[in-house]
């Protein structure tokens, strides 16, 4: 953003002096812990309503004061309706709307100082604004209908989405995700992050992301080569695939096996002049110039995640923990590809895994669960319900005591209905949005331990 305005110094600048001290790195994270809390009160609704305060009663920088702040009480159309409605559970776009929303109006003052330029103060803020307001919204959306002739016979119309949320850095990057649940809203939402994500460790790609609604369990093999191999028909007719353009990354219910299919449809059709065409999906396998550790890079992202507080004896006296790995205990939530890798990462650096649940069930073994035995047995009965090593757990994985909670499949698991109860110490999670439903409602409870984000990096190319 910083680079945009072309004001201030480069963020790995900022990081790179505070981490020279640890002084000025304790003074960094209570700033920064500072601001979110101001950003959290400047964002509550005053005078007993959801609209803003006006005129004297506006705080200084906000809307309704002299060169007030446009966005700063824009809390996001969707969650505004929602709140009309009265209904408590916001989807995912209108969380990535209200934070990116909060944030604005927390960095619109100091961006509005930094900027390099002779305009007045007034031309000044609106620049800054009409920026802003550019990062959030969504650039380009693809919406698709694919007939598809089932093997029973009949006839299917499926759809899918494509979307682009910023083409300020080229090419665009995003998964690609096959599930009932995934809408145009989940589709813009998680493109968004992805360019937050890109742009916060300077990585030179705009955020994008592609949803296909269906269960990959209820087709073929062949039904479900068609429905991608279509799809990528659809997105490269339309620019939304290309090796400098967009490229597509596995997600949840794809892998190796889709990413081939795309790259080798798009490299059959609109790519066949272009000695780069492979290069528009990433997640290849090894044998079509895919990279080794490409697979297991979310789980090792994980590992170091968690490693950055785990050894830090700092955080780890806060929460009544000894640093390092050895002797801690996990849960996990999720066993699919992230799930598995990080297990395996936190298993070998001495740490014991005492859950696993997934969606038909979960398994408990207070001794630990080997992640090798697990996996082999979910290869072979495509479920990790009865593994013959650990009993079956009817409650909540989130809620299981241990040191360390890795919330490992989907968005919105942490609730202020179950925040309350959960009793891990640290808390990690693969997804950029683990629990934010329990704070955008404003209610998620105050409960003890260390709650940190995604790693850097949770989709290398």
């Amino acid at each position: 953003m910083q680079r945009l305005l072309g004001a201030g110094p480069r963020h790995w600048e900022a990081v790179g002096a505070a981490r020279r001290s640890g002084r000025a790195g304790l003074r960094l994270r209570l700033l920064a812990e500072a601001g979110r809390r101001k950003a959290a009160l400047l964002w509550q609704p005053v005078n007993g309503g959801g609209a803003p305060p006006t005129g004297s009663d506006a705080p200084e920088g906000g809307s309704g004061g002299k060169g007030g702040c446009a966005l700063g009480w824009r809390r996001g159309k969707h969650v505004a309706a929602a709140a009309q409605a009265g209904l408590d559970a916001p989807g995912l776009l209108p969380m990535v709307e209200t934070f990116c929303a909060r944030a604005m109006r927390v960095a619109e003052a100091d961006l509005v100082q930094q900027l390099r330029s002779a305009r007045p103060a007034k031309e000044k803020r609106q620049w800054v604004q009409g920026i802003l307001e550019t990062i959030q919204r969504c650039s380009h959306v693809l919406e698709v209908s694919i007939p598809v002739k089932r093997d029973s016979g009949h006839w299917e119309v499926i759809e899918g989405w494509r979307a682009q949320h910023s083409q300020h850095l080229l090419p665009c990057k995003g998964g690609v995700r096959f599930s009932e649940s995934i809408s145009i809203d989940d589709v813009k939402a998680l493109a968004a992050l992805m360019t937050y994500k890109c742009a916060v460790v300077d990585v030179p790609f705009g955020g994008a992301m592609a949803g296909v609604k269906i269960d990959p369990k209820k087709y073929s093999e062949g039904e479900l080569e068609k429905i991608t191999r279509q799809f990528t028909v659809e997105m490269a007719k339309k620019g939304f695939i290309g090796p400098g353009t967009d490229v597509a990354a596995p997600d949840i219910n794809t892998g190796e096996k889709e990413m081939s299919w795309i790259a080798d449809t798009y490299s059959r059709t609109l790519g066949y002049k272009d000695i780069n065409a492979h290069a528009c999906v990433t997640g290849k396998p090894i044998s079509q110039g895919g990279i080794h550790g490409r697979v297991s890079a979310t789980g090792r992202g994980l590992l170091h995640g968690i490693e950055n507080y785990i050894n830090n004896t700092l955080y780890m006296n806060l929460v009544g923990l000894s640093p390092g790995f050895p002797g801690k205990t996990f849960a996990l939530q999720g066993f699919g590809n992230t799930g598995l890798h990080t297990m395996r990462y936190l298993h070998r650096h001495g740490a014991c895994c005492v859950c696993v649940g997934e969606v038909d069930g979960a398994i408990y073994n207070s001794s630990g669960i080997h992640p090798k035995e697990l996996q082999d047995y979910k290869m072979e009965h495509g479920t990790i319900v009865g593994f013959p090593k650990a009993e079956p757990y009817e409650g909540s994985v989130l809620e299981v005591p241990c040191d360390i909670l890795i919330p490992a499949a989907i968005e919105k698991q942490l609730t202020k209905e179950n925040a309350h109860r959960v009793q891990a110490k640290v808390r990690s999670a693969k997804n950029a949005l683990p629990c934010r439903r329990a704070r955008i409602n404003g209610s998620c409870p105050r409960y003890r331990g260390a709650e940190f984000g995604p790693p850097y990096i949770n989709d290398p190319v």
